[in-house]
C-alpha cells in the first residue's frame, strides 16, 4: 500500500508526465510538483528527487539531469592480483573485518589519469600492524598508514604499494565475487579527508571525480554524510557538496 510519502511524489503521474522525454532538469520536476501545490520549496523538491533516485524511479545522467528508470549501482572491476591479497589476508586472519581496493577504479572518474596506482587494505586498527607484517613477507612494497613524507618519498612513485591502514568503524562496505570492497560512497569520503594520501586526486580533479561519480552512479547521501560523520567531516564535505551543486539533503 502507498505510504503518505509515496502520495507526495506523485510516482504515477511523474511516469506519465516524463515518459516521452529523453531527459528532464530539476527546474522540470519544480513545473511538475507545482500541478499539486502551489510553491513548493526548493529544499522540498531536492529531497523528493533524493528519494526517487534511491528507489530507483529516477535515473541521474549528469548534473541536474535525469531519465525515468532504474538508478546504476557502482560496482568495481576485482582484479587478479587484488583477490589475491584478499584472500591471502582471510587465510591468515579469518575473523577480523577488512576491506581492499586499488585506486586505478577512480580512472573512469578522472581527465589526467595517474601512471601509479596503490592498493589499499582496510583493517581493524587492532590489527593493522599484524596484517602489515604478514604482507611483508609477501612482498616488500607493504607500508603502513604512511605519513606524507613517506608517500611522497617511496610510495606515489611505485606501481605495486600496498598501504595499511585502519578501518574506520562501521564503513560502508560491499561484497562482490567475495571480495570485501569499500562502497564509492566510502572511497568519495575518504578522498576529501585524507588529502595527504590521496594527494593526486585533489583540487580540480577531486571536483571531476565527484561530479561525474554522482552522474554515473545512484550515491547514496544519507550513507555518504553519515560515514562523513564518523570521520567528523561532515559539515565540511556537506558544504563541499553544495559548492558543486551536488548536495540533496541539507541540514
Amino acid at each position: 500500500m502507498p505510504t503518505f510519502a509515496d502520495y507526495n511524489l506523485h510516482i504515477d503521474e511523474l511516469r506519465d508526465h516524463f515518459r516521452n522525454m529523453d531527459h528532464f532538469q530539476t527546474r522540470d520536476l519544480m513545473d511538475f510538483y507545482r500541478n499539486f501545490e502551489e510553491s513548493p520549496k526548493k529544499s522540498t523538491i531536492n529531497w523528493r528527487v533524493y528519494s526517487l533516485v534511491n528507489r530507483g524511479i529516477l535515473k541521474r545522467i549528469g548534473r541536474g539531469v535525469f531519465k525515468l528508470g532504474e538508478g546504476k549501482s557502482f560496482t568495481p572491476v576485482i582484479s587478479q592480483e587484488l583477490k589475491t591479497i584478499y584472500t591471502q589476508v582471510r587465510n591468515e586472519f579469518p575473523y577480523i573485518e577488512y576491506c581492499v581496493w586499488n585506486t586505478s577504479l577512480l580512472n573512469k572518474f578522472m581527465l589526467h589519469q595517474p601512471f601509479n596506482f596503490v592498493t589499499l587494505v582496510e583493517t581493524e586498527r587492532e590489527v593493522a600492524e599484524s596484517v602489515f607484517h604478514f604482507l611483508k613477507e609477501q612482498t616488500t612494497s607493504v607500508f603502513l598508514n604512511p605519513d606524507k613524507e613517506t608517500i611522497q618519498n617511496y610510495v606515489s612513485d611505485r606501481n605495486d604499494a600496498i598501504i595499511i591502514k585502519p578501518l574506520i568503524s562501521e564503513s560502508p562496505l560491499q561484497e562482490d565475487e567475495e571480495v570485501i570492497t569499500p562502497t564509492l560512497e566510502k572511497i568519495l569520503v575518504d578522498l576529501f579527508c585524507d588529502t595527504d594520501l590521496f594527494d593526486t586526486y585533489q583540487g580540480a580533479e577531486r571536483s571531476r571525480i565527484f561530479e561525474e561519480a554522482f552522474s554515473r552512479y545512484t550515491i547514496n547521501e544519507k550513507m555518504m554524510l553519515r560515514y562523513a560523520d564518523r570521520r567528523k567531516r561532515k559539515e565540511e564535505l556537506s558544504e563541499y557538496l553544495d559548492e558543486l551543486g551536488l548536495l540533496a539533503i541539507k541540514s
